[in-house]
């Protein structure tokens, strides 16, 4: 989220009569994005059975979950699949659902 802070700054001068004149002041602070997403798991196992899917098409069987500390549009997460040529399984780019995409 964006901080946003307002100044108001006033300058005098010593002479007399003592003059002084305002200014405002509008500091923005962003978020940067210096964080990278962290995984809650870096290593998965999964064991899947041909039996548990039936004759769907596809089928979800795992959300892998990432975190990222920075905020706003620097904070969302996207996933995808890394490997080519991955034929029977996809990713939901949104919540990080892997889907087997056809009877293996």
């Amino acid at each position: 989220a964006t901080r946003v802070w307002y100044l108001f700054i006033l300058a005098t001068d010593n002479g007399t009569p003592q003059r002084q004149s305002f200014c405002s002041l509008r500091i923005n602070l962003l978020d940067l994005n210096d964080n990278p997403p962290v995984f809650i798991m870096t290593s998965w196992n999964y064991t899947i059975y041909r039996s548990a899917f039936g004759n769907s098409n596809s089928a979800r069987f795992l959300r892998i979950i990432a975190s990222d500390a920075d905020s706003g549009l620097n904070g969302m997460i996207s996933y995808f699949i890394g490997t080519v040529n991955v034929p029977y399984f996809t990713i939901n780019q949104t919540t990080g659902t892997i889907i087997l995409r056809d009877n293996v």
